[in-house]
């Protein structure tokens, strides 16, 4: 991967100049209102649930950038990707108000740390840039001073409670892969910047450690081996593999789709031990193709892990695909072979319902949230992502359900097996019918599957 790296003082003065447009004050109150506090909301305990946006002002100051990196391999041709470094020393004044009794403000925000930048799609006139989406490249550090709270405080712990749930609330939705899309035309959507195509899928088999150091160095665990685990995260992606008791030599022998490894010993009463990580590049996985080694362990005296990486890049040939699956011989049916993308658009029902969507392949399911309201046209504008390992004998299940009693309200069926043309480039886009359950003549569903 090649960058480009360059101070950008004069970029500081385009801030200031323009800092009602680099601050978009209805974009972020939004940020906040749709995403920030009903996330709160949900990691805080009752009596701090209720919060309504009381004041929201973003202040004079713009925020600070020191440097930008342009990547400029292994990217679309209609795309331009950067990732800024910036400081804010804000002079920001946010006041929530909760359950109509008591307000809490938070004020002197600094934030110091890395926005990743994809600019796209780029267009061949005026304004040239289609929209922006952006996303923390990294947890930033931040720190900022609660108000109004004198009586709350008393209470053992509030003020760092309220403080771990706020740093929640950006990883969960700031943090890559999460972005906040910006639409600079109207011919581009939120959706459009949310879910564009993968560039691909890494597939990490996760082998076996050796010489790992031993955890629970205490008073009553001298010479304790281990019970390791790995972590593994790529943004706010998490996922653990099983424990392996008493060794410093675990055979895992797991597969999955992420990039930081950390190594950790499973402790039943105390914090897990930290027992070493490793931290790839994405971008060098692509170019390698494959690899295959020992790991040393970071931030440790000693410890390997041997993981073998593989980079399956996105085709839309059906062609491509068989031969990645060997024609989905019977060896490689342990492995996922295909990326499949669901999009659910809208439905017409033929009564009002509060109701949500689900979308199920082979044993995996995966749900939206409930309209906010009752109505005969619900929206919900979502993808969920499946790996797939044979689409020959694989359906996807759409199934619309009434919020409350969880009645469905119709089905729509699509095999996989149907995209498997090179005419429609394994794509299926239509209003389906819905059929089954409390689903009338004319209920539909408005679909498409992308089949990679």
């Amino acid at each position: 991967m090649s960058q480009e790296s360059a101070k950008m003082e004069w970029l500081n003065e385009v801030c200031y100049i323009y800092r009602e447009k680099v601050f978009d004050k209805e974009a972020v109150e939004n940020l906040m209102t749709e995403k920030i506090m009903p996330t709160l909301s949900e990691l805080l305990p009752w009596p701090l649930k209720g919060m309504q946006l009381s004041k929201f002002d973003l202040g004079e100051k713009p925020l600070v950038i020191d440097n930008i990196t342009t990547f400029t391999d292994s990217i679309e041709e209609d795309e331009i990707l950067t990732e800024v470094h910036f400081c804010y020393c804000g002079d920001a004044n946010i006041v929530v108000r909760v359950k109509k009794i008591f307000y809490i403000g938070v004020q002197d925000i600094k934030v110091d740390g890395k926005l990743r930048l994809s600019i796209n799609p780029l267009l061949p006139h005026l304004p040239i840039v289609g929209g922006i989406s952006i996303s923390f490249a990294e947890m930033p550090k931040f720190s900022f001073d609660f108000k109004y709270l004198a009586e709350v405080l008393d209470f053992p712990g509030v003020s760092d409670l309220l403080d771990n749930a706020i740093r929640s609330a950006i990883e969960k939705n700031m943090l890559l892969p999460k972005k906040i899309p910006i639409p600079l035309v109207k011919d581009v959507t939120k959706f459009d910047l949310l879910h564009t195509m993968p560039r691909g899928v890494v597939r990490i088999h996760i082998n076996e450690a050796r010489n790992l150091i031993n955890g629970d160095i205490g008073f009553t665990a001298r010479g304790k081996r281990p019970d390791p685990y790995c972590a593994l995260q790529l943004g706010s992606n998490t996922y653990e593999t099983q424990i392996i008791k008493d060794t410093n030599t675990p055979k895992w022998d797991e597969f999955i789709d992420t990039l930081l490894i950390n190594v950790l010993d499973h402790d039943t009463v105390t914090e897990d031990d930290f027992l070493g990580k490793v931290k790839l590049d994405v971008n060098l996985l692509a170019q390698k193709k494959r690899t295959n080694t020992w790991f040393p362990l970071k931030d440790v005296k000693q410890g390997e892990i041997r993981l073998d990486i593989v980079w399956l890049s996105i085709s839309d040939s059906v062609e491509d695909l068989q031969l990645e699956a060997g024609d989905y011989s019977e060896s490689k049916q342990q492995y996922p072979h295909a990326l499949l993308l669901t999009n659910v658009f809208n439905g017409k029902l033929s009564k009002e319902y509060r109701c949500y969507c689900k979308v199920t392949v082979g044993n995996n399911t995966f749900t939206s949230k409930p309209t906010k309201r009752k109505t005969k046209s619900p929206r919900w504008d979502i993808q969920f992502k499946f790996l797939i390992a044979n689409p020959k004998k694989e359906e996807v299940i759409f199934e619309v359900l009434e919020f409350e009693s969880n009645n469905s309200l119709g089905k729509a069926t699509v095999p996989l097996s149907n995209l498997l043309t090179e005419d429609d480039k394994m794509t299926f886009e239509s209003t389906c019918p819905l059929e089954g359950g409390q689903s009338e003549k004319d209920d539909s569903l408005h679909l498409e599957i992308i089949l990679r």
